[in-house]
């Protein structure tokens, strides 16, 4: 079926067009086209015939662009949007990582902690709790939380076998807790660690 009101003339199997848009989208951003982007993101938009199961994807679309272009605030507001449609916890534990680590960038510590915790609570894989984990040690030294619960999980972590290969980065990671809670000393100890 030929949709005669479609700009874009060489989409004209309907069920294949939404798809193809938001994938033409996503083409124009990943090339940094973004005047192009932006015309496929507002002829989305306008079509009222867009097929509702492609909402996900074009909102996908959108935080791609707003991420692409630092618009860190826009990239929240869709990164939200996101998360408020997706269904499964296991879908959404990365974009709570993203929206933890946009939080982070805005300067917003608590907020953002709350993010990866959440993805602690999604279910997510292995390395995804491992990072969310560092950042959360990361974020509660910077604001001041309890030190001695972030040093608990550092120890743990520390502890299990399944993060041998990240001991560098856990030992860092309690160096920088340390450091801001005025421990210098430790804080040297746990770098000299990191770097055996």
């Amino acid at each position: 079926e030929y949709d005669k009101r479609n700009s874009y003339g060489v989409f004209q199997h309907v069920p294949a067009r939404h798809e193809a848009l938001v994938w033409l989208g996503m083409s124009y951003v990943s090339q940094g086209d973004f005047d192009q982007a932006l015309e496929v993101i507002a002829f989305i938009e306008a079509d009222r015939k867009f097929a509702k199961e492609y909402d996900r994807a074009f909102l996908a679309l959108e935080t791609f662009y707003f991420l692409e272009k630092e618009n860190w605030s826009q990239s929240l507001e869709k990164i939200d949007e996101l998360i408020g449609s997706t269904k499964k916890k296991k879908d959404k534990s990365r974009l709570y990582f993203i929206q933890g680590q946009l939080l982070d960038l805005q300067g917003e510590t608590n907020p953002a902690i709350a993010s990866f915790e959440s993805v602690l609570k999604s279910n997510p894989p292995f390395e995804m709790a491992f990072y969310a984990k560092l950042k959360i040690a990361e974020l509660s030294s910077r604001s001041g939380r309890s030190s001695d619960e972030v040093r608990k999980m550092l120890a743990k972590m520390a502890k299990e076998a399944k993060n041998v290969q990240y001991l560098d980065q856990i030992f860092y990671a309690s160096a920088l807790v340390e450091y801001n809670a005025n421990r210098e000393e430790l804080a040297l100890d746990f770098l000299r660690q990191s770097l055996n």
